[in-house]
């Protein structure tokens, strides 16, 4: 599994969008953990967006592993506006734990822009 997904599109600042993607045992076969967290970030300056640190996103997660969360109109907002700037990456960082023998976790980021509408 690739630690790091960076999405093509663009989501619309202020608007709802669903973040999608599959957890992964370490043979490749999706799988429900025992929790799962998504913390949400700005990619360049760090800061947090919407309080979404660590937010438990278990119920998001499918039994196969497929993640399924809506991101709301506060979750795409241009965090660190400034002139001449009409898009922001912004990553999702998914982390997860679950027993399997032993205690396990796994991790990886999610990438994608949110555009300025009202400046683009």
């Amino acid at each position: 599994m690739a630690i790091r997904e960076t999405l093509t599109g663009e989501y619309a600042e202020g608007a709802t969008s669903v973040l999608s993607g599959t957890i992964e045992d370490e043979t490749g076969v999706g799988f429900k953990p025992t929790t799962v967290y998504m913390t949400l970030y700005n990619r360049e300056t760090g800061a947090i967006i919407n309080s979404r640190d660590r937010t438990d996103i278990t119920a998001d997660v499918s039994v196969g592993g497929v993640i399924a969360r809506v991101l709301t109109a506060a979750d795409n907002v241009i965090a660190a506006p400034r002139a001449g700037k009409t898009t922001e990456t912004h990553v999702a960082l998914i982390e997860w734990d679950w027993t399997s023998g032993v205690a396990r976790s796994g991790k990886f980021e999610i990438v994608f822009t949110v555009s300025d509408l009202e400046q683009a």
